[in-house]
């Protein structure tokens, strides 16, 4: 009876934050160079391309709102939403013609995540703020296509 009662206090005690998981994850990109790349740009490319992977397997929360008036589809919005808080290693790095394969692995703290998310859904600001951030990104990443091709 004693060592339950114990075990009952120490777990009232210990902090919530000793309850998060933390996740091991890997990802690999293969990025193909262009004409007018250099080695260290495509390597630079390639690693953020896999660290992208591993935030979308960390945690991708996605919303779908749909808006009918008078039987008609007047709106039809999706919305994805990442966040972590990640450390990222290079595992490995493999070069072979004109193309670079780089693994990373990344521990993942998935309470943050949860946090993150949470905030964001429940803060119409910060979402208009984030799809104003991803609609520059595409535009920056349709300047970089068009400039490389």
């Amino acid at each position: 009876m004693k060592k339950s009662i114990l075990f009952i206090l120490l777990l009232i005690c210990l902090p919530i934050t000793a309850y998060a998981e933390v996740k091991m994850i890997t990802a690999t990109h293969t990025y193909k160079m262009g004409d007018n790349d250099s080695r260290n740009e495509a390597r630079r490319i390639c690693f953020l391309e896999a660290k992208r992977s591993v935030l979308e397997k960390a945690g991708t929360y996605i919303e779908s709102r749909t808006e009918v008036i008078n039987y008609r589809l007047s709106k039809d919005e999706v919305s994805a939403y990442s966040s972590a808080l990640l450390t990222v290693d290079t595992v490995n790095e493999k070069w072979e013609d004109m193309a670079i394969t780089i693994s990373v692995k990344a521990t993942v703290d998935t309470d943050y995540i949860n946090k993150q998310i949470s905030k964001i859904k429940k803060d119409v600001s910060l979402q208009n703020e984030l799809k104003a951030q991803q609609n520059r990104i595409m535009e920056l990443e349709r300047t970089v296509t068009i400039h490389a091709g």
